[in-house]
């Protein structure tokens, strides 16, 4: 979880990986997960687990999940998916000395 990535954001994710449902709630960047669906999330989205962990890990772009079929959308649309995984990302993040 990133929190500079999350601040100030209210949105609301519907995680499907594999045969489990996760909601994750953003508000004004505070992080709440439970298990099961929200209605009128800002995105919602299914994938299987080797492609959550790829995108997560940063190693599978959102857009190229999307284009390959990994991803399914049932609400939000690219942007807010790749948003997502900038505010949950297993990734490195790499700061330079200013």
């Amino acid at each position: 979880f990133d929190p500079d990535e999350a601040r100030g954001r209210t949105e609301t994710y519907v995680l499907r990986v594999g045969h489990d449902v996760y909601t994750a709630k953003l508000v004004k960047g505070r992080l709440e997960v439970e298990m099961g669906p929200a209605d009128d999330a800002d995105l919602d989205a299914e994938f299987d687990q080797e492609t959550f962990f790829r995108l997560v890990s940063g190693e599978l772009p959102a857009d190229e999940a999307l284009a390959g079929g990994s991803v399914k959308l049932y609400a939000g649309d690219e942007d807010t998916l790749e948003r997502v995984f900038r505010i949950f990302s297993f990734a490195p993040r790499i700061t330079t000395a200013a």
